[in-house]
């Protein structure tokens, strides 16, 4: 699969990469918010991405320190062009994450015919130098990127919803426009990624009321899955240093894609320490 710094034909159009440089955005702690209006989508062969961000961290949980070898750029995007089928099947487990997450905890293995989401998948691919592949599976390619990469691809669907995403096939795209308020940092960290070793879903509930600053100060619990990944490696921390949206248009014939951007922000919250 092409990434956006690869030739190929057709035109291509990445609106904008968002790099915090004072707190890199992490999960679950951030959400991103926009206006877009759509006004020409780029065609059937369009992989419009109303939210792609990236990271790169290694399959041992380290951060990349540009050793092609062994670092890993991850990619996650949500596709609103109704044009783009789920490849994910039950016929075609390769194409799937082997794990679902829904928010309150449950763990789905892609198997799980009766209850695993597979039309909310577009495909995953995984890390060309990943040492314990779940079997069936296939690797992202190898020439668009300097390094391994891993991507994994969602498509409107209920399960969505719940994060600010849309829930169903043609929400957002031309004529539909909208105001998004996504809340990335959340579904980010439920979303499979080769290298996790546990995924911790949070809760939170008022633990005080903070008079002076007129502030709610919280509290959180989680839920804590072990997930294959390199032997005797620590968890990642997933910090996403990429936060675009925009269309990449594959083996096209003058096709062209529009689109208005206004109010992009990403919210990253302050925490504070409640110490007793």
């Amino acid at each position: 699969m092409a990434r956006e710094h690869y030739a190929y034909e057709g035109y291509q159009v990445i609106f904008m990469h968002i790099i915090n440089i004072l707190q890199v955005p992490k999960s679950p702690d951030f959400k991103v918010k926009f206006r877009l209006e759509v006004k020409q989508g780029g065609g059937p062969n369009s992989q419009f991405y109303l939210m792609d961000i990236g990271g790169c961290w290694k399959n041992n949980g380290k951060p990349c320190d540009r050793d092609v070898t062994t670092d890993v750029t991850r990619y996650s995007e949500m596709i609103i062009n109704p044009e783009t089928k789920s490849w994910c099947k039950p016929e075609s487990l390769k194409l799937c994450p082997p794990y679902h997450f829904f928010s309150n905890g449950t763990k789905i293995h892609r198997t799980d015919k009766e209850n695993y989401p597979y039309d909310a998948y577009h495909l995953w691919c995984a890390p060309g130098n990943a040492e314990h592949v779940e079997e069936p599976y296939i690797l992202c390619d190898p020439y668009s990127n300097p390094q391994a990469q891993e991507i994994l691809q969602i498509l409107p669907h209920p399960i969505w919803g719940e994060y600010g995403y849309p829930t169903k096939k043609g929400d957002g795209w031309i004529g539909d426009p909208r105001t998004w308020e996504l809340d990335v940092g959340r579904l980010s960290q439920a979303l499979y990624f080769y290298q996790v070793h546990s995924l911790v879903f949070l809760r939170r509930w008022p633990l005080v009321w903070d008079a002076a600053k007129l502030g709610i100060a919280y509290y959180f619990i989680g839920v804590v899955f072990d997930v294959m990944q390199d032997p005797g490696t620590t968890p990642v921390e997933r910090h996403w240093t990429s936060i675009d949206l925009g269309t990449e248009i594959y083996i096209s014939s003058d096709q062209v894609a529009e689109w208005i951007v206004s109010d992009f922000d990403i919210v990253v919250p302050k925490l504070r320490m409640i110490h007793e």
